[in-house]
């Protein structure tokens, strides 16, 4: 997805709403939980956070659209492909399960895009379920009415992940991997 010239500074400064308006819905939920979570799993939206602000992932992301026009979008999905590739090639499974958190960054800053563009809201549950899914990420996670939720299983992650820590904290028995 590449962009002509004229459009560099609009994806950029689109990158930099994006930004900015992940952080500030990450703060506002790590806020939220503050009562009801440890204080190692509120140092998980300092992670993210943290990601948000890197100035190498940013950078890198802006050199694909500066000099590859590439789209924000697609430079964002590439440098988080890449990042994913990299943690996948690590034999220490903790930083493996980092990747998980580049992915939630990712789709963070992807869906804030456009912030203004309505987003459909998950289907609404008649009673209690298990959800099942390839991968959760903490994103997904604060989308569920957890007092319906009888437990998540997943296709990959793993204990470690940020996903699955924040499930069991919020009392969601949790299976990841299978």
């Amino acid at each position: 997805q590449r962009i002509p010239s004229d459009q560099v500074e609009v994806e950029l400064n689109a990158l930099r709403s994006a930004l900015e308006v992940s952080r500030h819905q990450i703060e506002g939920l790590k806020e939220h939980h503050e009562g009801s979570l440890g204080e190692n799993e509120l140092r998980i939206f300092d992670v993210h956070i943290a990601y948000l602000r890197d100035p190498m992932f940013i950078e890198e992301i802006e050199k694909l659209v500066v000099r590859e026009r590439y789209s924000v979008r697609a430079a964002i999905r590439k440098v988080a492909d890449d990042y994913d590739r990299i943690f996948q090639l690590v034999e220490n499974d903790y930083l493996r399960q980092r990747a998980g958190d580049f992915r939630d960054v990712a789709t963070r800053l992807i869906r804030n895009l456009e912030p203004g563009v309505e987003r459909v809201a998950p289907r609404e549950q008649s009673g209690r379920y298990v959800l099942a899914a390839r991968r959760l990420s903490v994103n997904d996670l604060f989308q569920l009415d957890n007092s319906l939720v009888d437990g998540i299983v997943t296709e990959e992650g793993g204990v470690n992940s940020h996903a699955a820590i924040l499930a069991r904290s919020m009392g969601i028995p949790t299976i990841t991997g299978i």
